[in-house]
């Protein structure tokens, strides 16, 4: 499925447009970050509201909507993780979404693929996961799974709300404290490592910095669109 989000449904072509995007994100001292891993491509539903059942299988999803983290897998600091679920292509939690799964973010991205980065839910007050989980359960869950960091974006209730169930948690079970040290420790090895991270950092973007990023995004996506439009004739 192609959508305004989309750059393209050929994964060669996606590859070559990632590249070039985090190519001019590194220019700009900005991290780029992969999403929505294993893939939305074929949902037919709006995570921010519904989870979706993604009936793709494994050879689909490993040719094509995996294909762009394979070949990537070094050059994102960052991997996003769907809220979807993939009951076609892992028998082993076919009904939870991607977020909360130790089996795709742990065993196919970590293991499978082999990659090195960070790990981030979607943002948990969205309705794909809370139709798995409650807000509270979702970022308890996807710690377990394997993830660094979950996302809260919109009410600073929620934020707290999420923060005290992590903290509750980690003081009753030592073995889900050690996940969130060590996922804690990943995430500061970045930031001390990270030359993108110290440089912004340092100094504040000057009006004319930002500009010239904001052209440069134009010009991406008019080139997208350009390409988009050549391809579908």
């Amino acid at each position: 499925m192609l959508t305004s989000r989309t750059v393209s449904d050929d994964p060669k072509r996606v590859i070559r447009y990632a590249q070039r995007f985090l190519k001019g994100l590194t220019a700009a001292n900005v991290l780029g970050c992969g999403k929505h891993f294993p893939g939305l491509g074929g949902a037919d539903l709006d995570t921010h509201k519904e989870l979706p059942a993604i009936q793709r299988t494994w050879d689909q999803l490993w040719s094509e909507d995996l294909k762009p983290y394979r070949e990537l897998s070094k050059a994102v600091p960052f991997v996003m993780v769907a809220h979807a679920t993939y009951p076609r292509a892992l028998k082993k939690d076919a009904r939870t979404p991607a977020s909360l799964s130790k089996a795709w973010i742990s065993d196919v991205l970590k293991e499978k693929i082999g990659y090195p980065g960070l790990v981030i839910s979607d943002d948990l007050e969205m309705g794909g996961v809370l139709a798995a989980a409650s807000m509270e359960e979702a970022a308890l869950g996807t710690l377990r799974a394997g993830a660094d960091i979950f996302l809260v974006c919109q009410k600073e209730e929620f934020v707290w709300r999420c923060y005290e169930a992590v903290l509750q948690e980690a003081e009753r079970d030592r073995k889900f404290a050690d996940l969130v040290t060590q996922a804690a420790d990943r995430v500061l090895r970045l930031k001390t490592s990270s030359k993108a991270l110290k440089q912004t950092m340092a100094k504040e973007p000057t009006s004319a910095e930002i500009e010239s990023l904001k052209a440069k995004m134009q010009e991406f996506a008019h080139e997208v669109e350009k390409e988009s439009a050549t391809s579908r004739l």
